[in-house]
């Protein structure tokens, strides 16, 4: 039976030697990524650290930043003049014109703009919303993708933390990107 002293002893012997077993060189951490969660990177906005994302329907993994969520819809006004569609999380949702069936984004594109996707679970929205405007269309990769009144949906990389809204009215490559009203429409790009 060991006495409380030499437990304690043990304890302080083990954890020194646990910092003292790390192999790794000094910049390790620069090639592995901060395991601490913060989003690191460019507007492709992969976290360090984060498990891999899970294989879509077809085996494939979704593009990076595409993850599937709970696809609960709500509403937010925070930083614009009206009220604009949001996820779960509160990240803003755009939609980009005349993008229908989520093929107007596609390969670079998911990088800038992730489609808000669901798994398993059915999207709902918020009280705030109109519940028959909500649906999902299928990806060309087999995976579901949110839609508001038949608007497929995407968050910006770019906009980093709720209330965020630098998608808004963002001319690109793809075209042009609008936040969505309540109402199931875009909100005008002047209207900020």
């Amino acid at each position: 039976m060991k006495t409380p002293m030499t437990a304690i002893a043990t304890a302080l012997l083990a954890l020194g030697l646990a910092g003292c077993n790390d192999n790794r060189p000094a910049d390790a951490e620069d090639q592995i990524g901060d395991t601490r969660g913060e989003e690191v990177g460019d507007v492709g906005g992969t976290l360090a650290g984060a498990a891999p994302a899970e294989p879509a329907i077809d085996g494939r993994l979704p593009a990076a930043g595409a993850e599937a969520t709970d696809g609960r819809l709500d509403v937010s006004t925070e930083g614009q003049s009206g009220a604009y569609l949001t996820d779960s999380a509160g990240s803003s949702l755009y939609t980009l014109e005349d993008d229908s069936d989520g093929s107007g984004c596609v390969d670079a594109c998911l990088d800038a703009w992730p489609p808000l996707l669901v798994g398993d679970v059915a999207p709902s929205g918020s009280e705030r919303l109109q519940a028959g405007m909500v649906g999902t269309i299928e990806r060309e990769d087999g995976s579901s993708q949110v839609t508001y009144n038949g608007h497929p949906l995407y968050r910006y990389a770019a906009d980093t933390g709720t209330g965020r809204t630098a998608g808004h009215g963002v001319e690109d490559q793809w075209g042009h990107w609008y936040l969505v009203t309540p109402e199931g429409e875009r909100m005008e790009a002047g209207a900020e």
